[in-house]
């Protein structure tokens, strides 16, 4: 019998790079197809039937070898064949931001003023960050410290007022005479302060220079440069100054103890409706206003700083004392018309009378005054929301001429805290506790909640921006019940390939139309990328390690199975037909068993979801059972299906994805001809998860304890389990603690 001959040497196939696209062909006789059976390639990495070897390999810490064996099947047998591959990394992040003295200045100056506002970006370069990172900046312990009133944010930007105290806190020496002094009365013998000749005992002004390391990661690799920063009175840089020498190459000859004020007002005015009055305020910060007076001009300034001509918006004026641009702007038939123009800010000296400026160009929107072709479909009123509920609300608009897709933007008011709003109209997310308004009328602690209205104005936009129209919306929040309540899941834990298994399953364009996906932009409908196992869905939050006491005997590793595609439909509280979901049925081979069994002489406890469930219902708050609140189930569950003439209820379901009406049974069908086999997926959990918590915010998993031979959690079972870091994930008597996800 023929075997396929390989034609790819055996052995090291080369080296990569962490985050960097990757291919090798491995070739063989007799139309082989190929597979990896042993080992695994980089994580990243994967291999295709036809022996290519494509992916972009996942961060590492170090140099990391991967052997594997792939297997070449052709038509009369096979061929197996070892291989290796090392994945290199971490490379470090390149800081572009010179180090040194930062030029903070308002003309670029390598000082600042004191009293001075900065926004400074320090800038890194990295070739590849992983999806969804970005770079992080921050100061180490010990690595040096900023003026007060200046704090570097996260990525990068220096940004505050400088208010700092330039000057010594202690007297100089009159004579500096050795040990002429009190002991220890000054920090220098030899510390004599001669300004202008004159024997000074404490100095007018002085400069500060603060140092500082700033270091760049991308969470596995880091960088690390050293930055100043000089603080300057302004009276440090009148002309008669001893302090600053001719040579010094920090100073420019345009360095001025006049400072002139900061603009506040962004560069980009906006947009005004013509026909109409308009008045829009120039903002400025004075740090100096004692010095003299600030005015006007936008007629010097003939050119923009880009080297555009600088064009004043037809029928606005400029008051020069006060930077208001006001306008009487008659009817406009054209759509819109865009004016860039430069306003100068001058500053006067009041004793000396010189004077310094600062330009600035600015960008001013005049909509015409015409027939609108979008209208809003959605009342005013959005509805009622409550906290912890999740959002389903949208806000529609349409076009009354052609079918063309409409964007959304929040240009005034505000949302309830929670809840934002998507390009596609959807508000998206749960309203946050404790966000409302509470007042104690009876004085004795019977707190009651002031149902709130929230106001905000939408602008909807179509694509081409061929037309715009903006309404004002309001959300009603109403707050009956002040427990709060969370939601407990189980997730699998694919191995890479069962991953990407399904990633590439969940990311089919042509099975998961975004046309037929409702709500696509939010996380919590649209097409679902993690497979989820939802426990409770509206269980009352409590201090974590609370949950651990009911997880004594019935929570140890466990496997589900993945049963059949369907169709559930969704209705509001109104029988509205609002949504189609698409779901796996997830079976639980001991779900109908309820409490503890006795086999022989030994009690054990199936860890059956009945009895999860009810091992977390009955969990004992100062004496009285953990509140469940049915409402948090999803509408689907809630609804009564027509095929059953009775609302679906708790089911086991791994949602695939929520369809608008009727079309789920589209998604069902392609997902059947697609002839993807979810039985190739293991189901199996060892923890719950937590979304939130009264110990702290944000997912938190719970560690199943270990089993015993029997696969039974028993009282006697004692294990101790300690992470990498030497965390211990369970206690001495075997129970698990929690761990950030």
């Amino acid at each position: 019998m023929a075997f396929p001959q390989w034609s790819t040497p055996a052995g090291f196939l080369g080296t990569i790079t962490e985050r960097q696209y990757s291919f090798f062909k491995l070739e063989a006789s007799d139309n082989s197809k190929f597979s990896v059976i042993s080992g695994s390639l980089p994580d990243g990495l994967k291999i295709t039937t036809t022996g290519t070897i494509v992916g972009t390999a996942f961060s590492v810490g170090e140099v990391i070898r991967s052997t594997f064996v792939v297997r070449a099947t052709g038509s009369t047998g096979v061929t197996d064949r070892t291989f290796v591959i090392d994945t290199y990394g971490p490379t470090d992040p390149e800081w572009v931001t010179p180090a040194g003295y930062l030029p903070l200045g308002q003309g670029g100056q390598s000082y600042i003023i004191n009293k001075q506002f900065i926004d400074y970006k320090l800038n890194a370069f990295y070739d590849k960050l992983p999806q969804g990172q970005k770079l992080r900046y921050y100061i180490a312990e010990n690595d040096g410290e900023l003026p007060p009133g200046i704090t570097l944010t996260q990525d990068g930007r220096l940004v505050g007022r400088a208010i700092d105290v330039l000057g010594l806190d202690y007297l100089g020496s009159v004579s500096g005479g050795y040990d002429e002094e009190r002991y220890d009365a000054y920090p220098y013998d030899h510390a004599i302060i001669n300004l202008n000749n004159v024997v000074q005992q404490r100095p007018k002004f002085l400069a500060k220079i603060y140092q500082f390391y700033v270091t760049v990661s991308d969470g596995v690799a880091s960088s690390k440069r050293l930055f100043k920063i000089k603080i300057e009175d302004p009276s440090s840089l009148r002309v008669d100054t001893i302090l600053i020498d001719v040579d010094s190459s920090l100073y420019s000859a345009d360095a001025s103890y006049l400072i002139t004020p900061q603009w506040v007002t962004p560069a980009d005015l906006g947009m005004v409706r013509a026909n109409n009055n308009q008045i829009i305020q120039l903002s400025i910060y004075d740090s100096y206003p004692d010095t003299g007076p600030s005015f006007y001009d936008w007629d010097t300034p003939t050119l923009n700083q880009d080297g555009s001509p600088s064009v004043h918006p037809r029928n606005f004026s400029l008051t020069t004392s006060t930077g208001v641009l006001y306008a009487t702007l008659p009817y406009q038939p054209a759509y819109s018309e865009t004016y860039k123009f430069t306003v100068r800010l001058i500053k006067t000296d009041a004793a000396s009378q010189a004077t310094s400026y600062q330009d600035k160009t600015f960008t001013l929107t005049v909509r015409g005054d015409v027939l609108n072709t979008i209208e809003f479909v959605t009342d005013k009123n959005l509805g009622t929301l409550s906290p912890g509920f999740q959002s389903e609300l949208a806000i529609v608009a349409k076009h009354t001429t052609e079918d063309i897709a409409i964007q959304y933007s929040l240009i005034g008011g505000r949302l309830p805290k929670g809840l934002t709003l998507g390009t596609d109209g959807t508000i998206n997310g749960k309203i946050d506790y404790d966000s409302q308004t509470y007042f104690d009328f009876t004085l004795d602690n019977e707190l009651t909640t002031i149902d709130s209205k929230y106001y905000f104005t939408v602008e909807a936009r179509d694509v081409y921006q061929k037309g715009a129209e903006d309404k004002e919306f309001y959300i009603s929040v109403i707050e009956n019940d002040k427990t709060k309540y969370t939601k407990i899941y189980a997730a699998p834990l694919f191995n890479s390939v069962k991953r990407d298994l399904y990633y590439g399953f969940i990311n089919d364009p042509f099975i998961f139309d975004r046309k037929l996906i409702y709500r696509q932009n939010d996380k919590e409908f649209g097409v679902q990328p993690n497979i989820k196992l939802v426990i409770e869905h509206g269980i009352e939050r409590i201090q974590l390690n609370t949950y651990v006491d009911n997880m004594r005997n019935y929570f140890y590793k466990k496997q589900f199975y993945f049963g059949d595609v369907k169709i559930a439909r969704g209705e509001d509280e109104n029988r509205n037909y609002i949504y189609d979901l698409v779901y796996v049925d997830i079976i639980d081979p001991v779900y109908k068993i309820q409490g503890s069994v006795t086999v022989g002489q030994t009690q054990v406890f199936p860890n059956s979801v009945n009895n999860l469930r009810s091992m977390l219902e009955t969990i004992k708050i100062q004496g009285t059972n953990i509140k469940i609140d049915e409402f948090h189930m999803p509408k689907f569950m809630r609804t009564v299906q027509n095929i059953t003439g009775t609302p679906l209820g708790f089911v086991l379901a791994a949602p695939l994805c929520y369809t608008t009406p009727n079309n789920g049974i589209i998604v069902s069908k392609r997902i059947a001809a697609s002839g993807f086999d979810f039985k190739l997926l293991d189901f199996e959990i060892d923890r719950l998860i937590v979304e939130d918590n009264l110990s702290s915010s944000g997912n938190k998993y719970l560690v199943f304890p270990k089993q015993n031979l029997q696969d039974n959690n028993l009282n006697s079972v004692i294990s101790t389990l300690v992470g990498p870091d030497g965390q211990i994930l369970y206690t001495e008597d075997g129970f698990p603690l929690y761990s950030e996800l």
